[in-house]
């Protein structure tokens, strides 16, 4: 089982920040790591993200939102090689029931821990920053 957490982007911060609990009334109570602190937020100063349960090549924990590159690297007869980039942004398919990367041709491939190991996956940006 899978665990459940959220992240936020806080829009005036303009910082991702952990999650401690979510009141629907009061708004999100969320930590700042780097001030040590933590303070509420109401639901218009920020956007919610859910952890996929998932982590990166690197260790990275993965979250809706997030952009990631899951290109290939395709070894030729004569030992060239060629890498064909596939950045895409993780989201949730409710439809489908899970988790997905959908990039701009409007390819979309199943995110799982097979096609991260297969593909050498991982977290390059959010789409709130942009790729780093």
């Amino acid at each position: 089982m899978r665990e459940i957490r959220f992240r936020i982007w806080h829009i005036n911060d303009r910082e991702a920040y952990e999650v401690v609990s979510i009141n629907f009334e009061l708004g999100i109570w969320y930590h700042d790591h780097i001030h040590g602190e933590s303070q509420w937020a109401s639901f218009d100063e920020c956007v919610i993200e859910q952890f996929t349960g998932l982590q990166d090549k690197n260790s990275n924990d993965i979250y809706e939102g997030d952009i990631v590159d899951n290109g290939n690297t395709v070894v030729y007869s004569d030992r060239s090689t060629k890498r064909f980039a596939n950045v895409g942004t993780v989201k949730h398919d409710v439809k489908n029931g899970c988790i997905v990367i959908n990039n701009s041709n409007g390819y979309t491939n199943r995110l799982t821990e097979k096609t991260i190991k297969e593909n050498k996956i991982s977290v390059i940006g959010n789409i709130h920053e942009g790729i780093k």
